[in-house]
Protein backbone atom coordinates (compact mmCIF):
# COMPACT_ATOMS: atom_id res chain seq x y z
CA UNK A 1 0.00 0.00 0.00
CA UNK A 2 2.65 2.06 1.07
CA UNK A 3 4.59 1.84 -2.28
CA UNK A 4 1.54 2.40 -4.56
CA UNK A 5 1.35 5.33 -2.32
CA UNK A 6 4.39 7.00 -3.14
CA UNK A 7 4.12 6.44 -6.80
CA UNK A 8 0.92 8.34 -7.47
CA UNK A 9 2.67 11.30 -5.31
CA UNK A 10 5.86 10.81 -8.04
CA UNK A 11 4.10 11.22 -10.51
CA UNK A 12 2.29 14.42 -9.23
CA UNK A 13 5.52 15.80 -8.38
CA UNK A 14 7.40 15.00 -11.71
CA UNK A 15 4.67 16.45 -13.48
CA UNK A 16 5.65 20.03 -13.73
CA UNK A 17 9.46 19.02 -14.31
CA UNK A 18 8.59 17.29 -17.24
CA UNK A 19 6.85 20.11 -18.41
CA UNK A 20 10.10 22.15 -17.35
CA UNK A 21 12.58 19.99 -19.49
CA UNK A 22 14.24 22.97 -20.53
CA UNK A 23 14.71 25.48 -17.78
CA UNK A 24 12.46 28.41 -18.19
CA UNK A 25 14.38 32.32 -17.99
CA UNK A 26 12.70 35.66 -18.53
CA UNK A 27 15.73 37.58 -19.09
CA UNK A 28 17.06 35.48 -21.79
CA UNK A 29 17.15 38.67 -24.45
CA UNK A 30 20.40 39.55 -22.85
CA UNK A 31 21.69 36.06 -22.99
CA UNK A 32 20.13 34.42 -26.27
CA UNK A 33 22.59 31.62 -27.20
CA UNK A 34 20.65 30.40 -24.18
CA UNK A 35 17.45 29.12 -26.52
CA UNK A 36 19.77 28.87 -29.83
CA UNK A 37 23.20 28.17 -30.40
CA UNK A 38 23.25 30.36 -33.35
CA UNK A 39 23.25 33.39 -31.09
CA UNK A 40 26.66 32.47 -29.64
CA UNK A 41 29.20 34.96 -29.69
CA UNK A 42 26.51 37.51 -30.94
CA UNK A 43 27.69 40.40 -28.96
CA UNK A 44 31.26 42.07 -29.13
CA UNK A 45 33.60 40.31 -26.49
CA UNK A 46 33.43 38.17 -23.84
CA UNK A 47 30.67 38.04 -21.81
CA UNK A 48 30.08 35.78 -18.50
CA UNK A 49 26.50 35.72 -16.65
CA UNK A 50 25.19 34.47 -13.65
CA UNK A 51 21.78 33.67 -13.24
CA UNK A 52 19.53 32.53 -10.21
CA UNK A 53 15.94 31.85 -10.85
CA UNK A 54 13.40 31.05 -7.75
CA UNK A 55 9.46 30.46 -8.88
CA UNK A 56 6.58 30.27 -7.78
CA UNK A 57 7.90 31.30 -3.94
CA UNK A 58 4.90 29.98 -1.25
CA UNK A 59 4.80 26.83 -3.60
CA UNK A 60 7.52 24.28 -1.62
CA UNK A 61 9.64 22.41 -4.36
CA UNK A 62 8.68 24.45 -7.21
CA UNK A 63 11.48 24.73 -9.80
CA UNK A 64 14.54 26.87 -8.54
CA UNK A 65 17.44 27.07 -11.12
CA UNK A 66 20.81 28.40 -11.04
CA UNK A 67 23.02 28.52 -14.35
CA UNK A 68 26.52 29.98 -15.51
CA UNK A 69 27.07 31.09 -19.07
CA UNK A 70 30.62 32.35 -21.09
CA UNK A 71 30.40 33.15 -24.78
CA UNK A 72 32.32 35.61 -26.96
CA UNK A 73 33.59 36.10 -30.99
CA UNK A 74 36.72 35.33 -32.58
CA UNK A 75 37.94 35.41 -36.22
CA UNK A 76 36.81 38.94 -36.65
CA UNK A 77 33.61 38.12 -35.41
CA UNK A 78 32.77 34.97 -38.11
CA UNK A 79 32.95 32.54 -35.18
CA UNK A 80 31.46 32.42 -31.95
CA UNK A 81 32.30 29.88 -28.90
CA UNK A 82 29.79 29.34 -25.66
CA UNK A 83 29.66 27.49 -22.20
CA UNK A 84 26.63 26.71 -20.61
CA UNK A 85 25.96 25.08 -17.22
CA UNK A 86 23.26 25.22 -14.99
CA UNK A 87 21.48 22.99 -11.90
CA UNK A 88 17.58 23.27 -12.23
CA UNK A 89 15.57 21.80 -8.97
CA UNK A 90 12.24 21.01 -9.28
CA UNK A 91 10.92 19.26 -6.05
CA UNK A 92 12.63 15.63 -5.79
CA UNK A 93 14.36 16.20 -9.06
CA UNK A 94 17.06 17.61 -9.88
CA UNK A 95 18.95 18.24 -13.30
CA UNK A 96 23.01 19.28 -14.02
CA UNK A 97 23.82 19.84 -17.14
CA UNK A 98 26.79 21.23 -19.23
CA UNK A 99 26.81 22.27 -23.23
CA UNK A 100 29.24 23.80 -25.52
CA UNK A 101 28.43 26.10 -28.17
CA UNK A 102 29.81 26.76 -31.88
CA UNK A 103 28.12 29.51 -34.40
CA UNK A 104 29.51 30.22 -37.57
CA UNK A 105 28.40 33.07 -39.15
CA UNK A 106 28.06 34.50 -42.77
CA UNK A 107 28.26 37.72 -43.72
CA UNK A 108 26.02 38.68 -46.95
CA UNK A 109 26.61 42.69 -46.76
CA UNK A 110 27.59 45.38 -44.36
CA UNK A 111 25.32 44.58 -41.22
CA UNK A 112 23.50 41.43 -42.48
CA UNK A 113 24.67 38.02 -40.89
CA UNK A 114 23.13 34.09 -40.78
CA UNK A 115 24.37 32.04 -38.17
CA UNK A 116 24.58 28.64 -38.18
CA UNK A 117 24.79 27.21 -34.52
CA UNK A 118 25.04 23.82 -32.60
CA UNK A 119 25.76 22.85 -29.32
CA UNK A 120 26.63 19.39 -27.50
CA UNK A 121 26.67 18.41 -23.62
CA UNK A 122 25.78 16.51 -21.04
CA UNK A 123 22.77 16.11 -18.74
CA UNK A 124 22.75 14.50 -15.23
CA UNK A 125 19.72 14.22 -13.75
CA UNK A 126 18.79 12.50 -9.97
CA UNK A 127 15.63 11.67 -7.86
CA UNK A 128 16.07 12.71 -4.80
CA UNK A 129 13.49 10.82 -2.65
CA UNK A 130 15.06 12.80 0.82
CA UNK A 131 13.24 15.72 -0.04
CA UNK A 132 10.09 14.19 -0.59
CA UNK A 133 7.27 16.04 1.53
CA UNK A 134 4.33 13.58 2.91
CA UNK A 135 2.80 16.19 5.55
CA UNK A 136 3.83 13.24 8.70
CA UNK A 137 6.96 11.84 10.37
CA UNK A 138 6.66 8.62 8.61
CA UNK A 139 9.74 7.34 7.02
CA UNK A 140 9.08 4.42 4.87
CA UNK A 141 13.09 2.85 4.60
CA UNK A 142 11.99 1.37 0.87
CA UNK A 143 11.29 5.12 -0.51
CA UNK A 144 14.26 6.96 1.41
CA UNK A 145 16.59 3.77 0.24
CA UNK A 146 15.18 3.89 -3.33
CA UNK A 147 17.22 7.16 -4.80
CA UNK A 148 18.50 7.11 -8.53
CA UNK A 149 19.77 8.93 -10.80
CA UNK A 150 21.07 8.88 -14.75
CA UNK A 151 23.15 10.73 -17.41
CA UNK A 152 22.60 11.31 -20.98
CA UNK A 153 23.67 12.94 -23.98
CA UNK A 154 21.90 16.41 -25.03
CA UNK A 155 22.67 18.47 -27.80
CA UNK A 156 21.28 21.16 -29.99
CA UNK A 157 20.63 22.88 -33.19
CA UNK A 158 19.81 26.15 -34.65
CA UNK A 159 20.02 28.93 -37.28
CA UNK A 160 19.89 33.26 -36.63
CA UNK A 161 19.78 35.99 -39.20
CA UNK A 162 20.74 39.44 -38.23
CA UNK A 163 20.26 42.51 -40.35
CA UNK A 164 20.84 46.34 -38.68
CA UNK A 165 18.50 45.70 -35.39
CA UNK A 166 17.09 43.11 -36.74
CA UNK A 167 17.23 39.68 -34.65
CA UNK A 168 15.44 36.32 -35.57
CA UNK A 169 15.86 32.88 -35.12
CA UNK A 170 14.95 29.29 -35.09
CA UNK A 171 16.19 26.69 -32.39
CA UNK A 172 15.43 22.67 -31.36
CA UNK A 173 16.30 21.95 -27.79
CA UNK A 174 16.94 18.37 -27.00
CA UNK A 175 17.56 17.58 -30.94
CA UNK A 176 18.57 14.16 -30.06
CA UNK A 177 15.47 13.23 -27.45
CA UNK A 178 17.88 10.84 -25.99
CA UNK A 179 15.87 8.27 -23.29
CA UNK A 180 17.09 9.00 -19.26
CA UNK A 181 17.28 5.84 -17.15
CA UNK A 182 17.50 5.72 -13.19
CA UNK A 183 19.76 3.22 -11.50
CA UNK A 184 18.03 2.62 -7.89
CA UNK A 185 17.50 -0.39 -5.60
CA UNK A 186 14.45 -2.08 -7.29
CA UNK A 187 14.31 -1.57 -10.78
CA UNK A 188 15.40 0.64 -13.49
CA UNK A 189 13.10 3.70 -14.15
CA UNK A 190 13.48 5.91 -17.49
CA UNK A 191 11.73 8.98 -19.37
CA UNK A 192 12.42 10.13 -22.45
CA UNK A 193 13.49 13.90 -23.28
CA UNK A 194 11.35 16.00 -25.19
CA UNK A 195 12.15 17.97 -28.32
CA UNK A 196 11.65 21.63 -28.38
CA UNK A 197 10.68 23.69 -31.06
CA UNK A 198 11.80 27.87 -30.73
CA UNK A 199 11.04 30.76 -32.63
CA UNK A 200 12.30 34.21 -31.39
CA UNK A 201 12.21 37.56 -33.02
CA UNK A 202 13.46 40.72 -31.95
CA UNK A 203 14.63 44.60 -33.45
CA UNK A 204 16.07 47.35 -31.87
CA UNK A 205 14.74 50.81 -33.11
CA UNK A 206 16.52 53.78 -31.94
CA UNK A 207 14.03 56.56 -30.96
CA UNK A 208 16.91 59.24 -30.27
CA UNK A 209 19.89 58.16 -32.15
CA UNK A 210 22.33 56.66 -30.09
CA UNK A 211 20.39 57.58 -26.92
CA UNK A 212 17.20 56.26 -25.93
CA UNK A 213 15.81 53.13 -27.46
CA UNK A 214 12.78 50.30 -27.92
CA UNK A 215 13.42 46.76 -28.86
CA UNK A 216 9.77 44.95 -29.39
CA UNK A 217 10.50 40.98 -28.79
CA UNK A 218 8.72 37.99 -29.36
CA UNK A 219 9.14 34.20 -28.77
CA UNK A 220 6.73 31.02 -29.62
CA UNK A 221 7.56 27.42 -28.00
CA UNK A 222 5.80 23.97 -29.20
CA UNK A 223 6.40 20.59 -27.43
CA UNK A 224 5.35 17.42 -28.91
CA UNK A 225 2.08 16.38 -26.60
CA UNK A 226 2.11 19.55 -24.73
CA UNK A 227 0.59 23.35 -25.50
CA UNK A 228 2.53 25.62 -27.42
CA UNK A 229 3.24 28.88 -25.62
CA UNK A 230 4.01 32.31 -26.36
CA UNK A 231 6.39 35.49 -24.86
CA UNK A 232 5.46 39.20 -26.38
CA UNK A 233 6.47 42.42 -24.94
CA UNK A 234 9.50 44.90 -25.00
CA UNK A 235 12.41 46.79 -23.43
CA UNK A 236 13.52 50.32 -23.10
CA UNK A 237 16.85 51.50 -22.94
CA UNK A 238 19.26 54.37 -22.49
CA UNK A 239 22.35 54.06 -24.36
CA UNK A 240 23.48 51.01 -22.59
CA UNK A 241 23.13 52.18 -19.05
CA UNK A 242 20.12 51.52 -18.12
CA UNK A 243 16.73 50.02 -19.57
CA UNK A 244 13.55 48.54 -18.09
CA UNK A 245 11.33 45.88 -19.70
CA UNK A 246 7.61 44.56 -19.66
CA UNK A 247 6.04 40.91 -21.52
CA UNK A 248 3.62 38.93 -21.34
CA UNK A 249 3.95 35.19 -21.40
CA UNK A 250 0.74 33.36 -22.64
CA UNK A 251 -0.68 31.27 -19.83
CA UNK A 252 1.45 31.77 -17.19
CA UNK A 253 2.59 35.31 -16.09
CA UNK A 254 3.07 38.84 -16.55
CA UNK A 255 6.92 39.35 -15.81
CA UNK A 256 8.46 43.35 -15.55
CA UNK A 257 12.16 43.71 -15.04
CA UNK A 258 14.72 46.29 -15.36
CA UNK A 259 19.08 46.89 -15.38
CA UNK A 260 21.85 49.33 -15.23
CA UNK A 261 25.64 48.94 -15.71
CA UNK A 262 27.13 49.69 -12.71
CA UNK A 263 30.87 49.56 -14.35
CA UNK A 264 32.19 49.39 -17.85
CA UNK A 265 32.42 45.77 -17.23
CA UNK A 266 29.63 44.67 -14.34
CA UNK A 267 25.54 44.95 -15.25
CA UNK A 268 22.99 43.80 -13.00
CA UNK A 269 19.36 43.13 -13.66
CA UNK A 270 15.99 41.91 -12.29
CA UNK A 271 12.72 40.35 -13.30
CA UNK A 272 9.72 39.32 -11.61
CA UNK A 273 6.38 37.15 -13.19
CA UNK A 274 3.67 37.91 -11.59
CA UNK A 275 0.72 34.44 -11.93
CA UNK A 276 -2.16 35.27 -14.58
CA UNK A 277 -2.87 31.12 -14.25
CA UNK A 278 -5.12 29.59 -12.12
CA UNK A 279 -2.10 29.65 -9.80
CA UNK A 280 -2.31 33.72 -9.38
CA UNK A 281 -3.42 32.70 -5.60
CA UNK A 282 -1.60 30.79 -3.88
CA UNK A 283 1.75 29.85 -6.24
CA UNK A 284 3.51 33.53 -5.45
CA UNK A 285 5.72 35.25 -7.65
CA UNK A 286 8.80 34.13 -9.58
CA UNK A 287 12.11 36.10 -8.97
CA UNK A 288 15.30 36.24 -11.22
CA UNK A 289 18.30 38.06 -11.19
CA UNK A 290 20.86 38.53 -13.34
CA UNK A 291 25.03 39.20 -13.32
CA UNK A 292 27.00 40.48 -16.50
CA UNK A 293 30.89 40.61 -16.75
CA UNK A 294 32.50 41.90 -19.56
CA UNK A 295 35.99 39.94 -20.42
CA UNK A 296 38.88 41.13 -22.40
CA UNK A 297 40.13 44.72 -24.10
CA UNK A 298 38.10 47.94 -22.27
CA UNK A 299 36.96 49.48 -24.87
CA UNK A 300 37.53 52.99 -25.44
CA UNK A 301 34.26 54.92 -26.38
CA UNK A 302 36.49 58.07 -27.04
CA UNK A 303 37.67 56.36 -29.65
CA UNK A 304 34.99 54.41 -30.79
CA UNK A 305 33.42 57.66 -30.79
CA UNK A 306 35.60 59.49 -32.82
CA UNK A 307 36.01 56.78 -35.78
CA UNK A 308 32.55 56.55 -35.95
CA UNK A 309 32.51 60.60 -36.39
CA UNK A 310 35.52 59.68 -38.71
CA UNK A 311 33.35 57.43 -40.83
CA UNK A 312 30.33 59.70 -41.04
CA UNK A 313 32.81 62.57 -42.19
CA UNK A 314 34.11 60.05 -44.68
CA UNK A 315 30.83 59.58 -45.75
CA UNK A 316 29.55 63.32 -45.85
CA UNK A 317 33.15 63.92 -47.69
CA UNK A 318 32.11 61.17 -50.17
CA UNK A 319 28.70 62.36 -51.30
CA UNK A 320 30.62 65.64 -51.78
CA UNK A 321 33.02 64.37 -54.02
CA UNK A 322 29.67 62.74 -56.29
CA UNK A 323 27.89 65.70 -55.99
CA UNK A 324 31.09 67.21 -57.20
CA UNK A 325 31.59 64.84 -60.02
CA UNK A 326 27.80 65.25 -60.93
CA UNK A 327 28.66 69.21 -60.97
CA UNK A 328 32.06 68.46 -63.36
CA UNK A 329 29.84 66.40 -65.86
CA UNK A 330 27.20 68.65 -66.14
CA UNK A 331 29.94 71.90 -66.67
CA UNK A 332 32.08 69.25 -69.15
CA UNK A 333 28.59 69.00 -71.16
CA UNK A 334 28.26 72.48 -71.08
CA UNK A 335 31.67 73.07 -71.89
CA UNK A 336 31.03 70.54 -75.24
CA UNK A 337 28.37 72.48 -76.49
CA UNK A 338 29.93 75.77 -75.70
CA UNK A 339 32.91 74.46 -78.36
CA UNK A 340 30.16 73.39 -80.84
CA UNK A 341 28.93 76.55 -80.54
CA UNK A 342 32.18 78.61 -80.86
CA UNK A 343 32.85 76.34 -84.35
CA UNK A 344 29.92 76.55 -85.50
CA UNK A 345 30.19 80.98 -84.89
CA UNK A 346 33.67 80.77 -86.30
CA UNK A 347 32.44 78.84 -89.07
CA UNK A 348 29.70 81.36 -90.02
CA UNK A 349 32.32 84.61 -89.32
CA UNK A 350 34.58 82.74 -91.49
CA UNK A 351 31.95 82.90 -94.57
CA UNK A 352 30.85 86.57 -93.05
CA UNK A 353 34.93 87.37 -93.91
CA UNK A 354 34.72 85.65 -96.89
CA UNK A 355 31.97 87.99 -98.32
CA UNK A 356 33.28 90.65 -96.53
CA UNK A 357 36.40 90.15 -98.97
CA UNK A 358 34.60 89.84 -101.95
CA UNK A 359 32.74 92.74 -101.26
CA UNK A 360 36.03 94.62 -100.71
CA UNK A 361 37.54 93.19 -103.84
CA UNK A 362 34.00 94.27 -105.52
CA UNK A 363 35.02 98.09 -103.52
CA UNK A 364 37.98 97.86 -105.12
CA UNK A 365 37.32 97.80 -108.81
CA UNK A 366 34.86 100.33 -108.50
CA UNK A 367 37.49 102.69 -107.41
CA UNK A 368 39.84 101.89 -109.66
CA UNK A 369 36.91 102.46 -112.51
CA UNK A 370 36.34 105.86 -110.34
CA UNK A 371 40.02 106.54 -110.27
CA UNK A 372 39.98 106.19 -114.08
CA UNK A 373 37.50 109.02 -114.32
CA UNK A 374 35.40 106.87 -117.36
CA UNK A 375 32.61 108.86 -116.55
CA UNK A 376 34.45 111.84 -116.96
CA UNK A 377 35.98 110.98 -120.30
CA UNK A 378 33.93 108.64 -121.64
CA UNK A 379 30.30 109.85 -120.54
CA UNK A 380 29.65 106.29 -119.23
CA UNK A 381 28.97 105.26 -115.26
CA UNK A 382 31.36 102.64 -113.80
CA UNK A 383 30.14 99.13 -113.62
CA UNK A 384 28.40 99.08 -110.33
CA UNK A 385 27.09 95.69 -108.49
CA UNK A 386 23.23 95.37 -108.17
CA UNK A 387 23.36 93.66 -104.85
CA UNK A 388 25.50 97.10 -103.30
CA UNK A 389 23.98 99.58 -105.50
CA UNK A 390 21.46 100.80 -107.09
CA UNK A 391 20.90 103.54 -110.04
CA UNK A 392 17.78 105.46 -110.27
CA UNK A 393 16.46 109.07 -111.26
CA UNK A 394 15.61 112.08 -109.02
CA UNK A 395 12.02 112.33 -109.73
CA UNK A 396 11.39 108.23 -108.19
CA UNK A 397 12.56 110.06 -105.07
CA UNK A 398 10.57 112.19 -102.35
CA UNK A 399 12.76 113.09 -99.30
CA UNK A 400 10.51 113.26 -96.30
CA UNK A 401 12.75 113.92 -93.31
CA UNK A 402 16.83 114.39 -94.31
CA UNK A 403 18.64 115.01 -97.38
CA UNK A 404 22.07 114.02 -98.67
CA UNK A 405 24.25 116.10 -99.85
CA UNK A 406 25.71 114.57 -102.97
CA UNK A 407 23.90 112.04 -105.37
CA UNK A 408 23.62 109.15 -103.60
CA UNK A 409 22.64 107.85 -99.91
CA UNK A 410 23.47 104.49 -98.17
CA UNK A 411 20.09 102.74 -97.52
CA UNK A 412 19.85 101.10 -93.58
CA UNK A 413 16.36 99.47 -93.85
CA UNK A 414 13.10 99.57 -95.77
CA UNK A 415 9.36 99.27 -94.91
CA UNK A 416 6.08 99.90 -96.62
CA UNK A 417 4.69 102.52 -94.36
CA UNK A 418 5.44 105.59 -93.57
CA UNK A 419 4.76 105.46 -89.87
CA UNK A 420 7.09 102.28 -89.90
CA UNK A 421 10.02 104.31 -91.62
CA UNK A 422 9.52 107.27 -89.24
CA UNK A 423 9.31 104.69 -85.87
CA UNK A 424 12.58 103.46 -86.99
CA UNK A 425 14.68 106.81 -88.08
CA UNK A 426 13.48 107.56 -84.41
CA UNK A 427 15.28 104.28 -83.34
CA UNK A 428 18.33 104.94 -85.06
CA UNK A 429 18.37 108.34 -84.25
CA UNK A 430 18.55 107.24 -79.90
CA UNK A 431 21.62 105.66 -80.70
CA UNK A 432 23.20 108.08 -82.41
CA UNK A 433 23.32 107.87 -86.09
CA UNK A 434 21.99 110.95 -88.43
CA UNK A 435 19.22 109.28 -90.50
CA UNK A 436 16.59 110.30 -93.11
CA UNK A 437 13.84 108.73 -94.65
CA UNK A 438 12.72 108.63 -98.75
CA UNK A 439 10.31 107.72 -100.36
CA UNK A 440 10.92 105.59 -103.91
CA UNK A 441 7.45 106.15 -105.68
CA UNK A 442 8.40 103.84 -108.29
CA UNK A 443 9.12 100.92 -106.26
CA UNK A 444 6.42 102.33 -103.59
CA UNK A 445 9.43 101.44 -100.46
CA UNK A 446 10.07 103.89 -97.96
CA UNK A 447 13.54 104.39 -97.17
CA UNK A 448 15.69 104.91 -93.82
CA UNK A 449 19.18 106.03 -95.16
CA UNK A 450 22.42 107.26 -93.33
CA UNK A 451 23.35 111.10 -94.08
CA UNK A 452 27.13 110.78 -95.40
CA UNK A 453 28.64 113.59 -96.78
CA UNK A 454 31.63 113.16 -98.80
CA UNK A 455 31.73 111.31 -102.90
CA UNK A 456 30.11 108.39 -103.65
CA UNK A 457 33.89 106.77 -103.55
CA UNK A 458 33.84 107.56 -99.72
CA UNK A 459 30.48 106.33 -99.82
CA UNK A 460 31.88 103.03 -100.95
CA UNK A 461 34.34 103.33 -97.89
CA UNK A 462 31.94 103.76 -95.98
CA UNK A 463 29.56 100.57 -96.86
CA UNK A 464 32.40 98.30 -96.47
CA UNK A 465 32.96 99.13 -93.19
CA UNK A 466 29.11 99.24 -92.29
CA UNK A 467 28.49 95.88 -93.68
CA UNK A 468 30.67 94.45 -90.92
CA UNK A 469 28.44 94.84 -88.38
CA UNK A 470 25.11 92.94 -87.83
CA UNK A 471 23.17 95.45 -87.48
CA UNK A 472 24.01 97.02 -91.27
CA UNK A 473 24.51 93.51 -92.92
CA UNK A 474 22.43 94.32 -95.81
CA UNK A 475 23.18 98.23 -96.35
CA UNK A 476 23.48 99.04 -99.75
CA UNK A 477 23.78 102.73 -101.68
CA UNK A 478 20.95 104.16 -104.07
CA UNK A 479 22.74 106.36 -106.37
CA UNK A 480 20.51 108.80 -108.02
CA UNK A 481 21.07 111.49 -111.34
CA UNK A 482 19.28 114.88 -110.41
CA UNK A 483 18.84 115.21 -113.97
CA UNK A 484 17.51 111.95 -115.04
CA UNK A 485 14.15 112.16 -115.53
Amino acid sequence: MKRFFWLILVIFLASPAIAQQVPLYSQYSLNPFLYNPAFTGVRQGFNANLIYRKMWTDIKGAPETRALTLDGSILDNKVGLGAYVYQDFTDILERFGANLSYAYYIKFKKDMRLGIGISAGIQQTRVDWERANTGNDIIDPVVMTNTGSGMNFDGSAGISFIWKGLKAGFAIPQLVETNIRYINNDSPTSYQLARHYLVNASYDIPVIKDKFFIEPLAMFRVTKGMSYQFDIGSSFRYKDFLWVSAMYRYDYAITFGGGIKVHDRLTVGYSYDYSVNNLQNYAGGTHEMFVGIKFGKKEDKGMIEAIQQLQQNQQLQQDQINKIDLKTDSVSQINNDLKKQNDQLQSDVQARDAKIKELEGQVNTILNDLAKKDSMLTGRKPSLPSDIVYDGGDDDLLFITGEPSGNYFMVVSSVRTESQARKLAKDYQKEGHKVGVVYNKRRTWYYIFLEQPGSLEDGLKELYQLRKQDEFKDAWIHVYDKDKK
